[in-house]
């Protein structure tokens, strides 16, 4: 899977900021409604999707108004090693390395290992608490030490 990254320009990032806002009203509003469909008017046609499409776009414009690329790929999609390492930012090598070592399960098509999207996400939230733990321990201990943080 290869994706071209194209930069948010100012003019976007605006549109979906103003889109962010009306979006996320009738979202609010909705709360009561008992249906899960939202009905979406686009040039005078309706269109029906699911509530949950709708908060996803959100979700999607928000990112964009913050001039941030945005990528959707199935939660069960299988990746490459690259791809993998990518996402969270170490090497491929390393990759492999915690493959073999069985922490994160994947499967060999031919002589290419593939990881299921969800393993990997589920990794980086690991990683994100790991450091996040280390830089409450660092944040405790300069502050005993008087270091002014």
């Amino acid at each position: 899977m290869s994706t071209v990254k194209k930069q948010i320009t100012k003019k976007e990032q605006q549109m979906a900021s103003e889109s962010v806002a009306r979006l996320s009203q009738f979202a609010g509003r909705r709360k009561s409604s008992k249906s899960n469909e939202v009905r979406i008017t686009l040039q005078g046609e309706d269109i029906m999707i699911p509530e949950k499409a709708l908060i996803h776009l959100i979700e999607v414009l928000s990112n964009m108004s913050d001039g941030k690329s945005v990528d959707i790929v199935a939660e069960d999609a299988e990746l490459s090693t690259q791809r993998a390492a990518d996402i969270l930012n170490v090497s491929r090598p390393f990759i492999i390395k915690l493959l073999e070592q069985g922490r994160i399960p994947f499967k060999k098509v031919g002589k290419h290992r593939r990881i299921l999207l969800h393993d990997v996400l589920r990794v980086k939230e690991q990683q994100n608490k790991v450091r996040e733990s280390q830089l409450g321990k660092l944040v405790k201990d300069s502050q005993i030490l008087g270091l002014g943080y």
